[in-house]
């Protein structure tokens, strides 16, 4: 019997008419389907030769991806070679498989299972606060926390891109974008003209007015006015203090606010006496008759128009006229 397995042949010496047992051989990879020719029960008066018949197996060969794609079955021919894939996976690094496969096709089924390690992406978000950019070195699919800045003076409007809930399987940045604040900014000026209100932006120069009231020293602001916006609204209230027109200077200021030589336009004038006389520029005269007041460019002047007045003003006194303004 040549059995065709790599084992030697079996061969027997038998007498005539003895019985004839096949042997059953096995070859590795191959299914063993019989003799070449019929085998004879008993010895007859020739010698018998007998060659094994063999059929190659298939075996399946199975590569289990893992990465929602279906798996990669193969029936191949015994000692066939084994074309091993290279899967890919969204988010891991594929590392191999769990068995060392074999080049060519064994004698029994082969399954093989991918092995994947898990992806770390950079998530990067920038402030652009002043304070430092958040960033994370995260898995491939976990959940991110997306912050709220703050930042003065400014609202966050979102980011420059849709950050998505989870880690893509690539790096992301995400810069926050702002909108400068607006706020009111409010002059009370508390002179019998209308407050000057305005909206400004975050960080805008504020111009600070002066403004004038008649027979007031203007004394500031009741509080201190910022130099630009700051993040909160500003309301700034004049604060007065009451006098008496004294200098020429400032009788040349209402002269300008109220008209030309004389207006028609009618004016106050209350508070305390101060500097009468001896001014560095003339005197300045008021008289009772006309309720007019008049500013002289020499000194010592038209003195007897304080005689029409119940008794003539001092430093210190406290008057009130209500006339015409003019200069002489």
């Amino acid at each position: 019997f040549k059995l065709e397995n790599g084992e030697a042949d079996v061969q027997n010496v038998l007498e005539y008419g003895a019985k004839i047992t096949a042997p059953k051989p096995e070859k590795e990879g191959y299914a063993f389907v019989g003799w070449d020719k019929e085998v004879a029960q008993t010895v007859s008066t020739s010698n018998l030769v007998y060659t094994a018949k063999w059929e190659i197996n298939q075996y399946m060969v199975t590569f289990k991806l893992g990465n929602g794609q279906a798996d990669v079955i193969l029936k191949q021919d015994y000692q066939t070679e084994i074309t091993v894939p290279t899967p890919t996976r969204e988010g891991y690094e594929f590392k191999g498989w769990d068995i060392e496969v074999p080049e060519t096709v064994p004698a029994y089924d082969v399954v093989a299972v991918a092995v994947w390690e898990i992806n770390k992406y950079t998530v990067t978000f920038v402030l652009g606060n002043g304070e430092a950019d958040i960033q994370q070195e995260l898995e491939y699919g976990a959940k991110i926390t997306v912050p709220t800045p703050t930042r003065e003076g400014y609202a966050f409007v979102g980011w420059d891109v849709k950050v998505p809930e989870t880690v893509p399987a690539n790096d992301v940045t995400a810069v926050a974008q702002w909108e400068v604040n607006k706020y009111s900014v409010v002059f009370k000026l508390d002179n019998g003209e209308a407050d000057i209100q305005e909206e400004l932006e975050y960080g805008a120069k504020i111009t600070v007015p002066t403004p004038i009231r008649l027979g007031y020293t203007f004394k500031g602001w009741d509080i201190e006015v910022p130099k630009t916006v700051p993040a909160s609204d500003v309301t700034a209230v004049a604060q007065w203090e009451i006098k008496a027109i004294i200098t020429i200077e400032e009788a040349v200021e209402i002269a300008k606010k109220y008209g030309s030589s004389y207006s028609s336009e009618a004016f106050t004038i209350e508070g305390y006496v101060k500097n009468i006389s001896n001014s560095t520029y003339g005197n300045m005269n008021v008289q009772n008759g006309s309720d007019v007041l008049f500013v002289y460019g020499v000194l010592g002047q038209n003195k007897e128009r304080f005689d029409k007045l119940t008794e003539k003003p001092q430093e210190g006194d406290y008057i009130k006229l209500t006339g015409k303004l003019g200069t002489h």
